[in-house]
């Protein structure tokens, strides 16, 4: 930095449970490459260590430094078992080159009890065999400002880490399905209000070829010629043909060990449960918090002969050309699937409003429930019997598997956040129109 720290205000803060961490700054002192040094004490571990930098506006208003404050390492940003930690911050690093008057400047270093995390949860999956540390491939950060380098630019969350949100839902009443105007189908999605019960992790971007090949080796997608590794991958199956979701007899309740599901889950020590989305938190994350005849985004459908050039994400209107009219010819057109056309590169789009890429089109996503056509009973509630997952919550046996969000040849109207699909999980062959995003608990075991 050019100018001098005259005086650093460090802060803490902790989680509001009478058992939660407790972090306390201990001291702060600055190297003489001009590294910022924050030693803390930790009370109620382990817990999840996230760091945060705060500048006062002169009107006694604290703002964040925004993504500088991602330039840390040490005992920060993951799960810390100890009584005492480091923090250790460059400013220069993240451009930050400013001088700071005394109290203009404070810091946060803030422990998150393992069952109430930070908004964004990252998982290492560039090694594919189980770590040896229990919370070692996790990381944790406040904000889309403190992921390091930032959510797209940084192509590790489309390569090698799973990049999670957290979706703050626990006792949000919203209507699920589709209102007045939205030109839907009302027999299968009908509107009904919904309250979920509780917060839920959901992938920042469905899941791509490169992470696909680490879990399962080589089994990147070869008809794509440009930009493979970072396109969404298709042509995921819960059963059949390599790489299954989860494929076991009596999935949901016991995927099988050779399963994506059960691969990511042991990679982590088994002390997070993944699994997919139900289809409510499915559209409650799709919706990005915007309602009626919108997308994710908060643009109004503008939909008129199956167009909509505000739809963010690609479908069949909005690829180069409109080269593959059905997918009987898909491997035929290898030639011409370049990264304009086809399953598209992961984040190419818009995000919606909470921070969400490729929600509408691109591939249809598998959910979790079983599919029924009305499902208003159910108020959010996952389609599955709890005693038997081989049956829907009425008991009756579920036959097809409910996919969400259209696909990169889709019309618009086949990617609303309310449009319903059923897909058998036997099916072989869909090409590059299925995949999925992960979904998980906000806590830890």
């Amino acid at each position: 930095m050019r100018g001098i720290f005259l005086a650093v205000c460090a802060t803490t803060a902790t989680a509001l449970f009478a058992a939660s961490p407790k972090v306390t700054i201990t001291g702060v002192s600055t190297a003489p490459d001009r590294t910022i040094e924050i030693s803390y004490s930790l009370a109620n571990f382990p817990a999840a260590i996230t760091f945060n930098v705060q500048t006062n506006d002169g009107a006694n208003t604290w703002v964040d430094v925004g993504a500088a404050a991602s330039f840390v390492s040490g005992d920060v940003n993951k799960i810390v078992s100890n009584k005492t930690g480091i923090v250790r911050w460059t400013p220069d690093h993240g451009g930050l080159n400013e001088a700071f008057a005394s109290g203009m400047m404070r810091f946060s270093v803030k422990g998150w009890p393992l069952d109430d995390l930070p908004d964004y949860m990252a998982v290492d999956i560039s090694a594919v065999t189980p770590d040896a540390s229990t919370y070692g491939r996790l990381r944790f950060y406040e904000t889309a400002d403190l992921v390091p380098g930032g959510v797209v630019d940084n192509y590790s969350y489309r390569l090698s880490t799973l990049l999670f949100r957290r979706m703050h839902a626990a006792g949000v009443t919203w209507q699920m399905g589709a209102g007045s105007g939205e030109s839907a189908d009302t027999s299968r999605e009908a509107q009904h209000s919904v309250t979920l019960d509780s917060d839920y992790y959901i992938g920042v971007f469905p899941l791509t070829e490169a992470q696909c090949s680490l879990l399962y080796g080589a089994v990147t997608n070869v008809r794509f010629v440009i930009e493979r590794s970072l396109r969404v991958r298709g042509a995921i199956y819960f059963s059949g043909t390599v790489p299954p979701v989860a494929r076991g007899a009596n999935w949901p309740l016991d995927p099988s060990n050779d399963s994506l599901i059960s691969k990511l889950r042991t990679l982590t020590g088994r002390k997070v449960d993944f699994e997919l989305p139900t289809e409510a938190q499915w559209e409650f994350a799709a919706r990005g918090g915007n309602y009626g005849a919108k997308w994710g985004n908060g643009t109004a459908y503008s939909i008129s002969s199956n167009r909509d050039n505000g739809l963010p994400g690609r479908y069949r209107y909005n690829q180069a050309t409109d080269w593959c009219t059905s997918t009987a010819i898909f491997s035929s057109n290898a030639p011409y699937q370049g990264v304009t056309n086809a399953t598209p590169v992961a984040g190419s789009s818009a995000a919606n409003s909470y921070g969400l890429y490729d929600m509408h089109g691109g591939v249809q996503e598998w959910c979790l429930d079983w599919y029924k056509a009305n499902i208003s009973s159910l108020n959010g509630a996952v389609n599955i019997s709890a005693s038997n997952g081989a049956k829907m919550a009425d008991g009756t046996t579920g036959s097809t598997r409910v996919v969400r969000g259209g696909y990169w040849n889709a019309p618009a109207q086949g990617c609303r956040a309310t449009q319903r699909d059923s897909l058998s999980q036997t099916v072989i062959g869909d090409y590059s129109q299925t995949g999925c995003r992960l979904c998980c608990p906000v806590r830890l075991k």
